[in-house]
């Protein structure tokens, strides 16, 4: 893969990335809601569940469309990649999640394996 292919494959990846993380940030802020059972959660905040299952949903379609284009080999790898990188994150920072340091030495292991994976066909 050249460069320039290279460079667009990891925009999507991160573009997907993105949106899939914030449909589990969305997932994750609705379950914090006060709410008595799953009906109750769905009847409150099921707007929200709707618009975190729509971004899904979308994340699927898109990839679809990237399988077409990029080698699956790579793509997929990146895509979860950052997607673990990301949703880590946002857990420390938006939830206030505890990372371990056996999961931080993990995200800077898959930062390194997302490098060394997109820059392969470089």
């Amino acid at each position: 893969m050249n460069a320039s292919a290279n460079l667009w494959m990891l925009a999507n990846a991160a573009a997907l990335s993105i949106v899939l993380t914030l449909s589990h940030a969305i997932l994750k802020w609705v379950t914090r809601q006060p709410h008595t059972g799953f009906v109750d959660l769905l009847q409150s905040r099921g707007g929200w569940v709707l618009l975190a299952l729509s971004l899904y949903g979308g994340v699927f379609l898109w990839y679809l469309d990237a399988l077409r284009r990029f080698d699956m080999s790579v793509l997929f790898p990146v895509y979860t990649g950052l997607t673990l990188i990301l949703v880590a994150l946002v857990g420390v920072l938006a939830f206030g999640e505890r990372l371990a340091w056996a999961q931080m030495l993990g995200v800077l292991l898959i930062v390194g394996g997302v490098f060394l994976l997109q820059r392969g066909g470089a």
